[in-house]
């Protein structure tokens, strides 16, 4: 019987070199939707111009703005949107691009009625300098809130995202608007603009300071802001 007289390990590591990289989808219009039950309208109208336009974005660590239209980081005929789940084709009521920036254009109201709708990219980035490829996906979620003829209702809007994206995008504007069932007010408006925790954001983090009345404020950094109409 052999006899054990000495026993030595060895430590195996799978690296992996695979590029860090965040995706998301941007949108033209609010991710809230407002349908009218006394007129059946919706604001704003997917089915009109300039409808819904949903872009996703890809960027990775180490290479300056949106990859997503680099020759070859996307994967030919990889490239997909689904809608809830289901996988999306193009049609008289979505237009998808086949090329980069590969965006998808609704031209109906989706959510009709009322209640949440997600759209969803997905693609494999190919890493061209050893080949690997990555599965990735990106998410946005829109939800449609049923307004009667007298109820009032506040949607704060990012103008331009909210995320900021580096040299492309440094400030974010938020835009604060009040309607009555699908009616905008405008007259005899009011808004007051604050910071949601004064004990982790300052004041001071606003462009400027927001006088009443203001209906938007830009903001250097990201703090999460709340605005009231009165």
């Amino acid at each position: 019987m052999a006899v054990v007289k000495a026993k030595g390990q060895i430590t195996i590591i799978d690296q992996n070199d695979a590029l860090s990289f965040q995706s998301f989808i941007g949108s033209n219009l609010p991710q809230t939707q407002i349908y009218s039950q006394d007129n059946n309208s919706y604001v704003p109208n997917w089915a009109a111009s300039p409808y819904l336009v949903l872009t996703p974005q890809l960027f990775i660590s180490g290479i300056p703005g949106d990859s997503m239209a680099i020759a070859g980081r996307i994967k030919a005929g990889s490239a997909q949107w689904r809608k809830n789940g289901t996988l999306l084709s193009n049609s008289a009521d979505y237009a998808i691009q086949a090329a980069a920036p590969f965006a998808l254009t609704v031209k109906k109201n989706d959510n009709a009625g009322g209640g949440n709708v997600k759209y969803e990219f997905s693609a494999i980035l190919v890493d061209p300098n050893n080949g690997l490829e990555t599965s990735f996906s990106a998410v946005i979620s829109f939800n449609t809130v049923s307004n009667s003829g007298s109820g009032l209702l506040a949607i704060i809007t990012a103008d331009n995202g909210t995320i900021f994206q580096n040299d492309q995008i440094q400030t974010l504007t938020l835009t604060c608007d009040l309607f009555r069932a699908s009616e905008l007010l405008t007259a005899n408006v009011g808004y007051t603009w604050g910071i949601r925790d004064l004990g982790v954001f300052a004041p001071t983090t606003a462009g400027a300071s927001a006088a009443t009345g203001q209906k938007n404020v830009t903001l250097p950094v990201w703090p999460m802001l709340w605005q009231a109409p009165r």
